[in-house]
């Protein structure tokens, strides 16, 4: 009878198993991957539109008001994050959920997430060769604040204001410029550069508006500059724009200097020969004066940052609200034109660009007018032959790469153009043609 008793009170605790359920996660990393669970595009956009987008190198990225971020466009490095190597022309959702802000470098791109994390993909490697398929965190960085992406490295501003560097950067976290050997470094706090709102590839603007440059060493000098909103490079100079409204560069070689033939070298003088001199007689030290020493060592302060002793050239260009440094030394008048100053010789200015009038901003090849429209020129940026985009209205943002460009119109509908070479303008076909006109992205 005793093991009729064991069987029964084996059936009944069998009626009460519980499924094992794993625990949810409490962060905002990456989630598991599942087909069966796939959104369908369409439905998404209906419910959540979206409110920003950004394009690189012959890719683009979403980001819709639910937090979700979309894809497509070239994928050879895995810079789409879907776990291939395969082009995409058309949007796929990433696994990630509470996605605040979206970068894209040199086929890689990072997403800064709602609990201040940040998660990368592509090319980009934390310290390995191999290329990362899928979003990753980034190890060891948290509470960030803003992230950019400058060529093939990424930074992350702290909220305690430190700079945090991985990627393409050397020992000590500073960006390597354009033809350095690409080191794959795990992320490193940037020595001599903290509270930064605004990267390029040879400057930062801090947040009190000072601006510090850095040359082919790749150590950051504080300049003179200050009161600057906004910065961008210009060959080995990086420039700033300022409250008042000018423009004014600091480099090793200001514009006019760069145009105008070099000075004649002079003759070096010929040299003495050195008046002999009587060493001194070593003295040996003893224990007061050597304790002296060790209490001066101990009380010496750390060096400052070093000053960039570089001559500052404020450009001859009219008040500007805005910098359109991608066309050339131009900028957005406070009027609204495009102004620059002539290719040929940096020292004078050119006439405003014909067909440009009550400019808003300017990306790239594009201009957005103060009526949300679009007018673009010859991606080879040397055209000044300006036409709207057929199919645009209603712009109120745009991103533009030397590929294609992709906007966000009022509507919340993205429109794409350019180039479809890798199927970045997600018409959902691929083909190598350019496409002058503005479509809708099939999601």
């Amino acid at each position: 009878m005793r093991w009729l008793a064991v069987i029964a009170l084996l059936v009944a605790c069998k009626g009460r198993e519980v499924p094992f359920k794993p625990p949810p996660k409490d962060d905002a990393a990456v989630t598991a991957s599942d087909a069966a669970a796939a959104v369908d595009a369409a439905t998404a956009m209906k419910s959540a539109p979206p409110t920003k987008v950004v394009v690189g190198d012959h890719a683009s990225c979403a980001i819709l008001s639910d937090g979700t971020l979309w894809c497509w466009g070239k994928n050879s490095d895995g810079q789409l994050g879907t776990g291939t190597t395969t082009d995409s022309p058309r949007p796929v959702k990433l696994q990630l959920r509470g996605v605040v802000d979206v970068v894209l470098g040199t086929a890689h791109a990072c997403a800064l997430l709602d609990d201040h994390s940040v998660t990368c993909w592509g090319r980009i490697n934390y310290g390995h060769k191999e290329n990362l398929l899928v979003p990753t965190a980034v190890p060891g960085v948290a509470k960030v604040k803003m992230i950019f992406a400058v060529g093939t490295a990424s930074c992350a501003t702290i909220d305690d204001g430190a700079l945090v560097c991985w990627g393409d950067v050397d020992l000590q976290g500073h960006l390597r410029l354009p033809g350095a050997t690409i080191e794959h470094r795990v992320p490193t706090p940037v020595e001599g550069l903290d509270h930064v709102k605004a990267l390029t590839a040879n400057g930062a603007l801090h947040e009190d508006g000072t601006v510090s440059f850095w040359a082919a060493d790749g150590v950051p000098m504080k300049t003179a500059l200050a009161g600057v909103t906004e910065i961008a490079s210009s060959g080995d100079e990086v420039c700033g724009l300022r409250e008042d409204g000018s423009v004014a560069c600091v480099g090793p070689s200001t514009v006019c200097a760069a145009n105008a033939p070099p000075a004649p070298k002079k003759a070096p003088a010929p040299r003495k020969a050195p008046t002999p001199t009587k060493a001194p007689a070593k003295k040996w030290p003893t224990k007061k004066t050597a304790a002296k020493g060790k209490t001066k060592a101990k009380a010496k302060a750390p060096a400052p940052p070093p000053v960039a002793k570089l001559p500052i050239e404020v450009l001859k260009l009219p008040p500007a609200k805005h910098l359109a440094f991608d066309v050339g030394l131009c900028v957005v008048t406070r009027t609204g034109t495009l102004q620059c100053l002539e290719a040929n010789d940096g020292c004078k200015v050119d006439s405003p660009w014909p067909g440009l009038t009550n400019v808003d901003t300017v990306k790239g090849y594009c201009a957005r007018t103060r009526d949300a429209a679009v007018k673009c020129w010859a991606v080879d940026r040397k055209s000044r032959v300006v036409a709207a985009v057929p199919g645009m209205t209603s712009a109120r943002d745009m991103s533009v790469s030397s590929s294609h460009a992709c906007a966000l119109l009022t509507d919340s509908e993205i429109v794409c153009w350019g180039s479809n070479k890798y199927g970045a303008l997600g018409r959902g076909e691929i083909d190598g043609e350019q496409h002058r006109e503005a479509h809708s992205v099939r999601f």
